[in-house]
């Protein structure tokens, strides 16, 4: 099976919904996620609840920082500074953010952190429509 790395900030609100909903539909591929820097606590009420209410459970998600980089044949971060820094740290070539690859323009994914349901909501509607993208981007259909 393929991999990929999504990686957020903390790893408790971005990365966790774009793992999730990832491995939700992707057939060739498994997804984890992880934070710049993490929290190493569970993922944010608000996104287990908007997961929740797409079918996709994440409440045993813990946040965790990066590890094993190499093993990833794709590594898509939720910021374009976040791919820059990356980039310039790991020196890998497979480093996108997910609105780059997916859309083929520059863009970040908005951090929901601290606010409320409609803002988590509104980046999970994100994250799907871009994640559909990946899916048939990655798996040819």
């Amino acid at each position: 099976m393929k991999k990929i790395a999504f990686i957020c900030t903390g790893n408790t609100c971005r990365s966790p919904m774009a793992e999730g909903i990832f491995n939700s539909i992707a057939k060739d591929y498994t997804a984890s996620s992880m934070g710049l820097f993490p929290s190493f606590s569970g993922a944010a009420k608000n996104a287990i609840t908007v997961m929740d209410s797409m079918g996709i459970d994440i409440a045993n998600h813990v946040s965790k920082g990066l590890s094993g980089m190499d093993d990833y044949e794709l590594i898509l971060t939720m910021t374009e500074d976040q791919s820059r820094l990356l980039k310039s740290e790991l020196g890998l070539d497979n480093i996108y953010s997910l609105k780059e690859f997916t859309t083929g323009k520059a863009g970040d994914v908005a951090d929901p952190y601290g606010g409320d349901l409609k803002e988590y909501e509104l980046t999970a509607n994100e994250l799907k429509e871009l994640i559909i993208k990946l899916v048939k981007k990655l798996e040819g259909s």
